[in-house]
């Protein structure tokens, strides 16, 4: 490998079908960044593909992605991403980490239509799982991208970068799960960047559903119709039964209790003494101290 080996750039690129392959890389996996010409990069399939990126460790900060949206780009709108049946076996280690897919458009870049369809992730701990941040209106300046923020000047102008229709369907996010949940992070800086429809269906992280109220989700800025499996989790879960406690010492009581049943999932517990809330908990045991 050498530094900066990309896998697929795409740039002044409609129509592309990448099918059956296996694509292992120092850097970035898929970019859709930079495009220098301002013509729409559009219609791009990758099916059926197994994916691994390693960071190359070059740069003081290592960002190695599978998926990555609107960075280090002057592109006109982009649109209609899909990716369908594909595995991602290794992802960025590096710190800070970087996530299976950065979704970010830059320089009045408008991007939408971005579609991920029963992906398979193996997690190693890795912080970030999902990033959808635009740049915000108020970057007016040259933007340096490339190694310790020299290389390629972006011209200085007003940003403006909606983000719009990005859906996450039957995403298993597996491995490691003692580290990190797998973060998922959306955030519109503000009404000329917004974000918005954006939906996650069946999105499952370690066997639990991912929810607006799971552990990892922040979804914060200007953004609308964000939304977690639907009207399938319409309804609350059960109350959960059972609950004993345990005084193993003088300053520490073990709770149990059963488990809650739910028609879509149970992300986890709020445990709570005397009405105020004093954690958490993914499964059915809590040890107070």
């Amino acid at each position: 490998r050498v530094p900066n080996n990309d896998g697929f750039d795409f740039s002044n690129s409609p129509f592309a079908t990448i099918t059956d392959s296996f694509l292992r890389t120092g850097d970035t996996c898929n970019g859709f960044a930079p495009n220098w010409n301002n013509i729409p990069t559009t219609n791009f399939k990758m099916e059926r593909c197994v994916l691994w990126t390693d960071d190359s460790d070059v740069w003081t900060i290592g960002n190695s992605f599978i998926f990555q949206y609107g960075i280090q780009s002057t592109v006109a709108p982009m649109h209609t991403f899909n990716f369908t049946d594909n595995d991602v076996l290794h992802y960025d280690q590096a710190d800070p980490k970087g996530p299976v897919a950065i979704i970010r458009g830059n320089h009045h870049q408008r991007l939408e239509h971005v579609h991920f369809k029963n992906i398979r992730v193996n997690h190693e701990g890795q912080a970030a799982f999902l990033e959808i941040i635009p740049w915000p209106s108020s970057t007016s300046q040259f933007i340096n991208v490339g190694s310790g923020g020299a290389g390629w000047p972006l011209p200085a102008w007003k940003i403006e970068t909606p983000i719009n229709d990005v859906t996450f369907t039957d995403i298993f996010l597996t491995g490691n799960s003692t580290a990190n949940p797998g973060k998922i992070t959306i955030n519109g800086p503000d009404t000329s960047s917004p974000v918005t429809n954006v939906t996650f269906t069946n999105v499952m992280r370690h066997g639990v559903r991912t929810t607006a109220s799971s552990p990892g989700v922040q979804v914060t800025g200007i953004t609308s119709g964000i939304v977690f499996d639907g009207a399938a989790d319409s309804a609350p879960p059960s109350v959960p039964g059972g609950l004993t406690a345990k005084a193993v010492s003088s300053s520490q009581i073990n709770l149990t209790w059963n488990a809650a049943t739910d028609n879509v999932g149970v992300a986890g517990y709020r445990i709570f003494r005397s009405g105020t809330q004093i954690g958490t908990a993914t499964g059915t045991t809590y040890s107070n101290t």
